[in-house]
């Protein structure tokens, strides 16, 4: 009877380091640097006739250390994911018993999964990222579950946003001046949409349902993965009509770069600074 006490001693000290921050024992290892590239995934064994989407590439890599606290963790995915299906309860961020709550985003333009804790992960801590039964394709086939990742912290931290948040005036405008409204402005109003101005956007893109996808609105705050447009400008192959832009009048105007395409994608991500319906009637 008398070990009890030591054992329940132990229990709580595993507790409050994980939750503080503070260092006992094995949980201090010193950081060896932060690995900056990401690797491929193996997450055990697939069905003879799996057809989902796989993990391709993550980051931090497995048995990465030295990661800042509030670094995002990347996932490229070889398909599309449902956007109804990526939430926080088909992820288990964890530390040995405790799970920490999380964030995340879905670029479709890279296929690539963003996560983070916050607040930021406790320091000097191995961490484990797992996915859950739920996660699915567009298609509606199952992401395999199992762990993606695990590394351990340092004591640092980035200060870094998790998504970029672009500029509308300085960026956002001069790719849809260019590509865009030559066909979707107020004078031609081609499908009803309006890119010129941000009470165009707002009057007619956001939250507005899409032709093509009648499951999908043409942009939806803050979900770049549950909006229309970023399909249209990816050229995704299930989209309804040509890929955007095209010539519907005169010439076709030229394509959006890759960059360009990230550019759109993190704005709707950050959700439309500069076009809020609220401030377009002032």
């Amino acid at each position: 009877m008398h070990g009890w006490p030591t054992v329940a001693l132990v229990a709580v000290l595993t507790v409050v380091q994980l939750l503080s921050g503070c260092d006992f024992g094995p949980w201090a290892a010193p950081s060896t640097g932060t690995e900056t590239t990401s690797t491929e995934v193996d997450t055990g064994p697939e069905p003879s006739d799996y057809r989902g989407p796989r993990v391709l590439s993550v980051w931090p890599q497995p048995g990465a250390s030295g990661i800042p606290r509030d670094a995002v963790i990347r996932l490229r995915l070889s398909g599309h994911l449902d956007p109804g299906s990526v939430t926080a309860g088909v992820f288990n961020l964890r530390s040995g018993p405790v799970r920490r709550w999380i964030s995340m985003s879905y670029d479709p333009v890279d296929r690539e999964l963003r996560i983070w804790s916050s607040p930021a992960l406790t320091r000097k801590v191995e961490w484990v990222l797992e996915i859950l039964e739920g996660l699915r394709g567009l298609d509606g086939e199952m992401v395999l579950p199992g762990e993606v990742t695990r590394f351990r912290t340092n004591d640092e931290t980035t200060e870094q946003p998790p998504i970029p948040s672009p500029s509308y005036e300085g960026e956002i405008a001069p790719i849809l001046s260019r590509s865009c409204t030559g066909c979707h402005n107020a004078g031609s109003k081609i499908a009803g949409l309006v890119l010129d101005s941000p009470q165009g956007i707002a009057e007619t893109a956001v939250e507005t349902l899409s032709d093509g996808w009648p499951s999908f609105v043409r942009i939806e705050p803050e979900r770049p993965d549950s909006s229309y447009l970023i399909y249209k400008i990816i050229g995704w192959k299930d989209i309804s009509g040509q890929p955007m832009p095209s010539a519907l009048v005169g010439s076709a105007p030229p394509a959006l770069t890759k960059d360009e395409q990230r550019l759109l994608s993190d704005w709707i991500g950050m959700g439309l600074p500069f076009v809020d319906p609220q401030d377009t009637d002032s």
